[in-house]
């Protein structure tokens, strides 16, 4: 059954959404750190007070974007007509990624520059059935994927799935892999910038066959 959204707590919601896009395009023009709080609020338009009402920090709205295309791209692949499990979707959760950062490539490169570069962490809140109802209303079922280290999670299940299945070694280190593949996501964005004429999803993929030849060893040695 589908329960009804109070038009109050929608209107809230699509503020925070509304705030996040404009954030998203001014990004494309500027730098993070040259994007003023108040610069973000006017665009809706709200005042500075309700923006840090939805957005402690002003860094955080930068997690919320990532966090809600890891939603996506999770969802994308729990409902491929592939049916992809174990190392075959984590192989797909990286393209889908390569795919979301050639969309916006100047805002990843920004997002993790920020924060490899600074002490502040990427950590992600809970974010409400309701609220990701809203963001993804054309979605079925999205709402039900767990967002807290949502990504974190499903790497590591998949590893696991993969573990059980013998696609890998029974010895493997399933949290070290997960955490691995997470830094992956980010790192490699890096190394596109050093080697422009290579496609990311072609780096993300052999940084895979190499960390999954390294859980492998074990098995076959």
């Amino acid at each position: 059954m589908n329960e009804k959204i109070p038009l109050r707590l929608r209107k809230h919601i699509q503020t925070k959404i509304a705030l996040t896009e404009n954030f998203i395009k001014l990004m494309q023009e500027k730098n993070f750190d040259r994007i003023s709080v108040k610069e973000i609020a006017t665009t809706v338009p709200v005042s500075e007070v309700t923006f840090y009402n939805y957005f402690p920090k002003k860094s955080d709205i930068m997690v919320y974007f990532i966090q809600l295309t890891f939603v996506e791209i999770i969802w994308k692949i729990q409902n491929s007509t592939e049916k992809t499990a174990g190392l075959p979707a984590i192989r797909m959760f990286f393209d889908l990624i390569a795919e979301k950062i050639g969309e916006n490539p100047k805002i990843i490169r920004e997002i993790t520059g920020f924060f490899l570069n600074s002490d502040n962490e990427m950590k992600f809140q809970q974010i409400s059935e309701k609220e990701i109802k809203v963001v993804f209303g054309k979605y079925r079922g999205i709402e039900k994927i767990k967002t807290h280290e949502c990504f974190f999670n499903f790497l590591k299940d998949r590893l696991q799935y993969a573990v059980e299945k013998k696609e890998i070694s029974q010895n493997s280190d399933i949290k070290i892999a997960a955490v691995t593949l997470v830094n992956l996501v980010f790192s490699s964005t890096v190394t596109k910038n050093k080697i422009p004429n290579i496609e990311l999803s072609e780096i993300y993929n052999k940084q895979l066959d190499i960390i999954f030849r390294g859980l492998d060893w074990n098995q076959n040695k």
